[in-house]
């Protein structure tokens, strides 16, 4: 099977999982365990972890997002990596405008019991979630293949999981989302990330 035609099928498995979590929250499926994971999350409360997780929760934020994006884009580029770099920019930069898109189409409100800060705007899906998975799911991709040494790739995947898994608990620790936003974040990312591989991938083979 084409590589191309493989990204297309996980584009598409990833937009149907997130129509179907979208449903799920539309008719209350989430309710309970939304709340059975906020209460267990909240439950660690500590300075410690509120200042730790206030740390991951501005570096997934879209600032902090751009900021390392540009980084990595100057990295890519210096080591003549044009395409993976062309990769990198078309997955970070149409997130923000699709996740600004889908929260005013969806207009999820917000949690109600935030403990630390106000948050503005709509709940569905994290914006946070989406920024890490594009950002940090598309270079994990384009560096795993690059890697021929297996440690390296499991190091490599344990780095980026535990930065993306984190800022998406910091969200619900903070009160800013339901879990059911983290769960839609991630799947339209992934839809994004290989929507991206699918478009470029084509697009290198009719050029060809």
């Amino acid at each position: 099977m084409e590589r191309s035609r493989i990204w297309w099928y996980l584009a598409l498995f990833s937009f149907i999982l997130f129509v179907l979590t979208g449903i799920g929250i539309y008719f209350g499926y989430f309710d309970a365990f939304d709340l059975a994971i906020i209460d267990f999350v909240q439950g660690y409360e500590s300075k410690l972890l509120t200042a730790s997780l206030l740390t991951f929760t501005y570096i997934g934020s879209l600032l902090g997002t751009i900021i390392i994006y540009f980084i990595l884009f100057y990295l890519f580029w210096r080591f003549n990596w044009r395409a993976e770099a062309i990769l990198l920019t078309g997955a970070v930069l149409s997130t923000p405008v699709i996740n600004f898109i889908l929260k005013e189409f969806i207009q999820r409100p917000r949690p109600e019991f935030s403990q630390f800060m106000e948050f503005g705007g709509y709940s569905f899906p994290s914006g946070h979630t989406m920024y890490a998975v594009s950002l940090y799911g598309i270079v994990l991709t384009l560096i795993w293949f690059k890697l021929k040494n297996i440690g390296e790739r499991i190091f490599l995947t344990i780095v980026i999981s535990f930065i993306i898994v984190t800022i998406a608990l910091s969200r619900i620790y903070l009160g800013a989302h339901y879990p059911s936003d983290i769960i839609g974040g991630i799947f339209m990312s992934n839809f994004i990330i290989s929507l991206t591989f699918y478009l470029y991938l084509t697009e290198r083979k009719r050029k060809r």
